[in-house]
């Protein structure tokens, strides 16, 4: 009776074999399905208990096999590969060892989603063939708060002369045909408040005798291309901004012990032009010599020329707003009381060679009109008489215009008093008025 029981019992366990098993259930979906119980005796659990053993084997095992290790900083379950036994907690690990830990210990990291991860060696993403970002960070927090995506701290605390330190050094030695860029920032206008493309806040220590910089650098410092090359690039505001741009604001302080720059324009070309650059000048990129001025060609070129070849500056002599009155009769030249200027000659000329033309506006008596200009060295009180000749008289609606001649004058280099003095060339010829009286001074 054994033999026919061994063969029915085989019989059976061939049958049982090929189908479908379910362990709680009569109609399995898969080879093997297990229904958890919904009332359980105590010491009783859902689940299964893969085999426990306390060192993993030293024989290679079937791929797919499951085992548990207990004990030791190890622990957990493990899988074969069909080469050799691999832990399924550890995350990112080729060797059955915790590739991350958790904060200031050397125990592997806790498995879960909110945890924070510590790694001591370097870590690398991607590979030349990936298309999309190597490595994309996205801040879906709720509103609240501040929100950064990244936070980088450097501690190395090493002094060692010739120690360099960085927060992120980067090489992008990629070969596009396209842009090249090192840093690619787009911030959106949502939000109100201050947008700001690159903030640094750099600090200086006090024994610091180096340069320091805020930002450094340096383009195109190797090749022979004939393309436009830009240190920095500006484009501030649009033409239907309304509110105060600038291109560059820049603030210098210090505590004027040295020099403070608030702009140090260092090449062979300096050009300022308006908003469309429609219109403008360059600048001279040289010194000069002593005494010349800057002028235009109006056609977009300044230069230093010499101040003979300069326009003339303007002195004013009598301009109060009311007019002044020589009455007939004062035949007798005389100074014309606060009808005067104070100029230095050798701002105009070094040498103080200078011609100067007197212009007034009479309002009434013109024909009755005389003017001299007189001078006073205010170093050494020496008077004497500018200019003693006819004035052209240009006749107006109300009254006329006299003006002089371009007149030689060559005073000392010392300051001088320049005074209108004036008189009428009758008793009968009415009151003489002027409103204005200037001097235009140039070099000779």
């Amino acid at each position: 009776m054994l033999k026919p029981n061994i063969l029915l019992f085989a019989l059976l366990l061939s049958f049982i074999g090929f189908s479908q098993v379910g362990i709680g259930t009569v109609a399995p979906t898969a080879d093997l399905e297990i229904m958890a119980r919904t009332s359980l005796s105590a010491g009783e659990h859902n689940g299964i208990i893969i085999p426990k053993v306390t060192a993993l084997p030293a024989t290679v095992a079937p791929s797919g096999t499951i085992l548990y290790l207990e004990g030791g900083a190890n622990a957990g379950f493990y899988f074969s590969n069909g080469s050799s036994f691999q832990n399924v907690t550890d995350i990112l690990s080729a060797s059955g060892t915790g590739a991350f830990y958790d904060r200031g210990t050397t125990t592997d990291v806790t498995v879960d989603t909110s945890s924070d991860s510590y790694r001591i060696g370097r870590t690398a993403f991607g590979q030349d063939s990936s298309n999309a970002a190597i490595v994309s960070i996205e801040n879906e927090t709720p509103a609240g708060g501040d929100k950064r995506l990244l936070d980088l701290e450097n501690r190395n605390s090493s002094t060692a002369m010739g120690t360099n330190t960085s927060l992120i050094n980067g090489s992008n030695t990629s070969t596009p045909g396209g842009q090249k860029a090192g840093a690619l920032l787009n911030i959106s206008s949502t939000g109100t408040g201050s947008h700001v493309g690159i903030e640094n806040t750099v600090l200086v220590n006090n024994s610091s005798v180096v340069e320091n910089y805020g930002i450094h650098n340096i383009v195109d410092g190797n090749s022979t291309a004939t393309g436009t090359a830009y240190g920095i690039k500006s484009v501030t505001g649009n033409t239907n901004s309304s509110g105060i741009r600038y291109g560059v604001h820049s603030t210098v302080i210090n505590d004027g012990s040295q020099n403070s720059y608030s702009g140090w324009f260092q090449g062979r070309s300096f050009a300022i032009r308006n908003q469309d650059a429609t219109d403008g000048y360059d600048m001279p990129t040289i010194s000069g010599n002593a005494g010349q001025v800057l002028t235009t060609d109006g056609s977009g070129t300044a230069s230093w020329s010499d101040a003979n070849s300069a326009a003339p500056v303007q002195y004013s002599l009598w301009q109060a707003g009311s007019e002044y009155v020589i009455p007939q009769g004062n035949t007798g030249d005389f100074n014309l009381s606060n009808c005067e200027t104070v100029l230095n000659p050798t701002l105009i000329n070094p040498s103080a060679n200078l011609q100067i033309k007197v212009i007034i506006r009479v309002t009434s008596g013109q024909g009755n009109a005389n003017f001299q200009l007189t001078t006073n060295n205010v170093t050494d009180g020496t008077n004497y008489t500018i200019t003693n000749t006819s004035f052209v008289s240009t006749p107006l609606p109300f009254g006329a215009l006299f003006e002089s001649n371009w007149i030689n004058w060559n005073p000392s280099t010392d300051p001088s008093l320049i005074q209108l003095t004036g008189f009428t060339s009758s008793n009968t010829g009415g009151d003489v008025r002027f409103n204005s009286a200037y001097i235009l001074v140039k070099s000779q």
